[in-house]
């Protein structure tokens, strides 16, 4: 467990091990998350800044996230997706149980002028991909995340579309993102998966510079999971900070989703 990798730390962090060398010598995880996130905050308060005056942004008034469907059947998906309407973005997850169509037609079909985008999480098998980008084109989708599984990414390649594609699964690290750089047009960024904020800055700046759009993603999880990435969407294409919405017992000084809308986090939160 993630708790257990943390406890590995226990004796590196008593030595003062720092955010540069934590990304060096543990792999990219959700502990390793977890202490990036500790660390920047430790330091952070030493300093007496804020994220945003150290990583030189303006920090914004509030920020418009996607709001994710969950999995159902495609009445209940529809409904669900009327009910977060004012969301500026839906986010509809897919599981290529040869029901995916019948979803996507059916929300837009009662979300007519709304932007949609599609998270298949590897569900989709290579030889059902052209029928996805077919029924995806009719019904104007902006952008499917990880079709197929990593093993499959040169199938992703092979694809003409204007919808973008973008990476997940297949990108944790800038050391993924290399691999992938001419498949995909875009990358979702989760600092679980970067193994915190330190790479995932990283990762954001380098795939800028080799033309890829920014997704900025996250786990179900509290407030302080979402604050650091904050920092983040304020360079992304698309936002994806859902998370905390979706928990039943936050923080305190949490974020709050009003509108579509998300506040930005204090720094009596993180940061």
């Amino acid at each position: 467990t993630e708790i257990k990798k943390i406890k590995k730390f226990c004796s590196y962090i008593e030595h003062g091990i720092s955010r540069n060398k934590l990304r060096e010598n543990f792999p990219a995880c959700a502990a390793r998350n977890a202490i990036d996130l500790a660390l920047w905050d430790l330091e952070l308060k030493l300093e007496k800044t804020t994220i945003w005056e150290k990583g030189n942004k303006i920090k914004p008034f509030n920020l418009s996230t996607a709001y994710t469907v969950s999995l159902d059947t495609a009445e209940k998906m529809a409904k669900e997706a009327c009910l977060n309407s004012h969301f500026n973005l839906i986010k509809i997850k897919l599981s290529g149980d040869g029901h995916d169509s019948k979803r996507i037609e059916l929300i837009r079909k009662k979300l007519p002028k709304k932007r949609l985008i599609l998270d298949a999480n590897e569900s989709i098998h290579p030889k059902d991909l052209n029928d996805l980008m077919s029924i995806s084109e009719k019904m104007n989708i902006e952008l499917i995340e990880q079709p197929v599984k990593k093993k499959y990414d040169k199938e992703i390649a092979k694809i003409n579309s204007k919808i973008v594609l973008c990476a997940d699964e297949s990108c944790k690290t800038i050391a993924d993102l290399k691999k992938i750089i001419n498949i995909y047009d875009a990358v979702n960024i989760k600092l679980d998966k970067t193994g915190g904020l330190t790479e995932a800055l990283l990762l954001k700046d380098f795939a800028l510079k080799k033309g890829l759009k920014i997704m900025i993603g996250c786990m179900i999880c509290s407030s302080i999971g979402i604050a650091p990435a904050q920092l983040i969407a304020t360079d992304a294409d698309y936002i994806d900070l859902d998370g905390a919405n979706f928990i039943e017992k936050d923080r305190e000084n949490s974020i709050t989703y009003t509108n579509g809308n998300m506040s930005i986090a204090s720094s009596n939160l993180w940061g």
